[in-house]
């Protein structure tokens, strides 16, 4: 499953529209976003600190990556996610710029 067009579009639209302030190696944390936790926001999985998912039938909440499942649902392979976790966390792509990466590469 590739991640829908619509879901692309909100979460590009998100990360450029200068509402969410950049922070890394957390989905939120002290009001700052991830680029995945910008996206967790624009599907209404963030819940606080975390991303609640499930895995064999029981919920779990992630703080730092995204639930398989919920990778899945979305349309998010775990190498993009990965990719992703590496150009926000280092520090040197802006939100700006990994949202051309997603509207060019995803």
């Amino acid at each position: 499953m590739a991640l829908g067009q619509d879901v692309k579009r909100m979460w590009v639209d998100a990360l450029r529209s200068g509402r969410f302030v950049q922070g890394k190696g957390t989905l939120f944390h002290s009001g700052r976003h991830c680029c995945l936790g910008v996206l967790a926001e624009v599907v209404g999985r963030l819940e606080g600190r975390c991303v609640v998912g499930e895995y064999r039938g029981q919920k779990i909440h992630c703080y730092d990556h995204l639930p398989m499942g919920c990778m899945r649902e979305i349309g998010l392979s775990a190498s993009s996610h990965g990719f992703l976790t590496v150009m926000n966390d280092s520090g040197e792509a802006t939100f700006e710029e990994i949202a051309d990466f997603i509207e060019e590469a995803l």
